[in-house]
């Protein structure tokens, strides 16, 4: 840590502040504390600023001094004091953003499956608090996931290349749908999302989406300058998701309504493994249009269509195979 510059005289001892505080902290256990950043926390249903705390660091130029000055002592004897730290991002950082009044909010009913609604809980809680900065993108996978029993999912219905069946963390495609609607109607742009394959009633025709770890996931971006904080929970019989920040856009849509209609049918199977399942909703085609216009200029900054078309959801009836007739009850006489 020690080098020596020389002027015509002289010879000067120079300490390295930073490789000093790196040599000091190598030496010591739980010397310093780590500031913690403010955050924002919900508290009867709004938002509020928890102001996080300082920390404590060593000052690398008076390390540097203070072990200059040892070295020419008697006692050899460097005294340095613990300096406050500041967090990155403090109360005013926050208090910019804006997140000051519901912006959107959309919410869809539950099931009546009780490990569903588990999931829908445990994706909630790492929702509630998170906060999109201006530019950045809500990316639904990375807020919730991993999506493992170690990170509190469980398994639930699913539906999986159009087959209905178990899968780890049924239900998020619920979060997917209604995150996504709180986004479509904050104004948001859309990165990525896609709707199911079949269509179920407790979502909006067209304007849902649906996730699959490693191939589909539900993505926008915030583009106003402020701050987006989402908040989700389950109460009353319902899912919900909404955004907080300052309003910011003006959101119109519309439907071009159900065309080209297939009805489901029912399908009988003979397949050892069959597993029945009654007749769902036909399928269609559908569009949607939004249109988005920044409410201080009136400049409409988002005008889009997305088309959708369904699959029927098919019923599947099982019959097992008929047993073949032996040999000699089919020869003749």
């Amino acid at each position: 840590t020690l080098t020596f510059s020389t002027d015509p005289g002289a010879v000067t001892a120079n300490f390295d502040g930073k490789k000093l505080e790196t040599e000091v902290l190598d030496r010591t256990t739980d010397l310093l504390s780590t500031a913690k950043n403010a955050y924002f926390t919900f508290e009867g249903g709004k938002p509020f600023i928890n102001a996080g705390r300082k920390g404590t660091t060593l000052d690398p130029e008076a390390l540097s001094k203070a072990f200059a000055d040892a070295a020419l002592s008697t006692d050899r004897v460097a005294k340095v004091s613990l300096v406050e730290s500041n967090p990155e991002r403090g109360v005013a950082e926050l208090e910019a953003l804006g997140v000051k009044e519901l912006v959107a909010s959309f919410s869809t009913p539950i099931t009546n499956e009780p490990v569903r609604t588990k999931n829908l809980r445990n994706a909630a809680n790492k929702i509630t608090g998170y906060l999109v900065l201006p530019g950045k993108e809500f990316d639904l996978l990375k807020v919730v996931g991993p999506v493992t029993a170690a990170n509190g999912y469980f398994n639930a219905g699913v539906v999986v290349n159009g087959v209905h069946t178990d899968g780890m963390g049924g239900g998020l495609s619920q979060v997917a749908t209604t995150t996504y609607n709180a986004g479509f109607f904050a104004g948001m742009a859309d990165v990525a999302h896609r709707p199911h394959s079949y269509h179920f009633t407790r979502y909006p025709a067209g304007r849902e989406a649906t996730v699959f770890v490693g191939s589909i996931d539900m993505i926008w971006r915030n583009d106003s300058p402020h701050g987006v904080l989402m908040r989700s929970y389950v109460a009353n019989g319902q899912y919900t998701v909404e955004a907080w920040s300052t309003k910011t856009y003006e959101v119109t849509t519309s439907s071009s309504g159900k065309y080209n209609v297939v009805p489901a049918k029912v399908t009988n199977s003979t397949a050892a493994n069959c597993a029945p399942y009654p007749r769902g909703n036909p399928g269609f085609g559908i569009t949607i249009y939004r249109k988005v216009k920044e409410i201080a200029t009136g400049k409409v900054v988002i005008d889009e269509k997305n088309s959708w078309t369904y699959r029927p959801d098919n019923g599947i009836t099982c019959n097992k195979p008929e047993p073949k007739p032996d040999a000699k009850d089919t020869a003749k006489d």
